[in-house]
């Protein structure tokens, strides 16, 4: 299940616009995800959860790498 597409309305120099907003990859990354987590029974904490440990992982792995590269 990918994000829905949504509308914007806006006032600009020009007068009233309208505009379609699209999903990005990771928007639609992070529906996907959302929808797998729910089929799979998952509550809002598990993926909370899994999502930081995620993220704290990547950051980890991210600082590691630097810390090579200024070593050397």
């Amino acid at each position: 299940m990918s994000k829905p597409t949504g509308l914007s309305l806006g006032i600009g120099s020009e007068g009233l616009r309208m505009r379609v907003n699209v999903a990005t990859k990771t928007e639609d990354a992070i529906w996907d995800a959302v929808e797998t987590a729910v089929i799979e029974g998952w509550t809002p904490e598990q993926f909370r959860m899994e999502c930081a440990e995620a993220w704290e992982h990547r950051l980890r792995e991210d600082a590691k790498h630097a810390k090579q590269v200024l070593s050397r």
